[in-house]
Parts: C-alpha cells; structure tokens; sequence
C-alpha cells in the first residue's frame, strides 16, 4: 500500500478512535483530552495497532505522512492557545509562573534521579530525570480549554509556567548532556544555550506580536471586500 495512503487510513483510525473515547470521558465527566490520550496508547503500533492486522499489515503504522500530521495538528493546538490567551494575560502571570515552572521542572527531576538512581546507574538516573523534566503545553491547553478555564488567571499562569518550563528543560537536558559525555557540568555551555534559546524565543515572540495582527487584518480586509 501506498505510504500516503496507509497515513490518512491511520490518521482516520486514531482520529475515530479518539473522538469515540473522548466522548466516552466527557461522559464520565473526565477531561476528553484524557480519553484521547488513552486512544493512543492503545492504538499504538506497540498495542493493540501493531497486534491487530489487516492484510498481512498492521491496523496502525506510524510513518512520515502520519508523523507530519501530527506536527501540524501540535502547531495549531498551541497557535489556538496563544490566540486565546494573548500577550497581556502571559505578562500578568509574572513570578508566579516563573516559580511555578522552576519548581515544577526541578522537583520532579531530583526525585525521579533519586529513584532510579536506586535501582540503575548514573547516566541512567539523570537521563531519567531529565525525562521528567518536559510539560506538555499541548496537553496543558487541552485541559484547560475542555474544562473552561483557559482565560481565567489560572488557566494563564499554568500555560505560562508551561512555556516557561521548556527554558528550564533545556537547562537541565543541557546539564545532563554535558555530565554523561564526561566534560563535567560546564556552567558557560549550559548559560550559552540558555541564552540563545531565550533570544530565539523571544525574537519569534516580537515578530509574532508585530506581524500576525497585521496579517490577520489584511485577510479580514481581503475577505470583506468579496469577490
């Protein structure tokens, strides 16, 4: 089968799939997102889609048509977010967010080091760690949104603790990086591709505030004058 094909049919299977076990958890008056995620795992190419064949051919096979529009579908779920929320109410959320994403990236790391450090070895334990590190600000928007909360205050300082979480991801997987290839922890490494992820950021975050409400309003005017 042709691998375009066989990417829109697993789209279309996990799409199905998802929207039914949404529906199901909204029943059960649990955030939908959750049963989406569960549809997934299920569905997955290690679950039942891998186990499940069609033809010789497994119910689900992930590759790069299926990859990429899933990349699109994160894009715009997090464009969605930031359309909603605006730029005032990230500004609002301050040092509450700030202390929120440090204490969330950070706790979780110290204890998941620990834990495994327990029962593997160093590289393993901090590797681990780091991997606790990541938010899913995706997943965040989506609960957020299905349960109403995502303009109150709260809803804008857990997305922006969200946000704010990946600066320090990138510290820690920088750190973690830097041990296990044996150069030791290398504070100037580390500030260097600290720094320049905040630039990046904020530089796309500039010409976003400058150019989508521009963009917008020249498609607003295109649109109202017709054909």
């Amino acid at each position: 089968m042709e691998p375009l094909l066989r990417g829109i049919i697993t789209v279309s299977i996990l799409v199905i799939a998802a929207k039914l076990l949404a529906g199901t958890f909204r029943g059960l008056r649990l955030p939908p997102v959750l049963g989406e995620l569960f549809a997934g795992i299920i569905l997955s190419p290690y679950a039942l889609g891998g186990g499940i064949k069609v033809f010789d051919e497994p119910l689900i096979v992930i590759n790069e048509y299926v990859e990429g529009f899933a990349e699109i579908g994160a894009i715009l779920l997090l464009l969605a977010a930031g359309i909603e929320l605006g730029l005032e109410s990230l500004k609002a959320a301050g040092k509450v967010a700030v202390l929120i994403a440090v204490g969330g990236g950070l706790l979780p790391f110290v204890m998941a080091y620990h834990f495994y450090l327990t029962i593997s070895d160093e590289a393993t334990a901090l590797v681990a760690g780091a991997a606790f590190v990541a938010t899913s600000i995706a997943i965040s928007k989506r609960v957020l949104s299905d349960m109403g909360l995502l303009d109150t205050r709260m809803g804008a300082t857990l997305m922006s603790s969200a946000v704010m979480d990946d600066i320090v991801g990138i510290v820690v997987l920088g750190a973690v990086v830097s041990m296990i290839t044996g150069g030791g922890l290398d504070p100037m490494t580390i500030a260097y591709k600290t720094a320049s992820f905040i630039i990046i950021w904020l530089l796309t975050l500039g010409l976003s505030v400058k150019l989508i409400p521009r963009l917008l309003e020249s498609l607003g005017e295109l649109g109202g004058r017709g054909p």
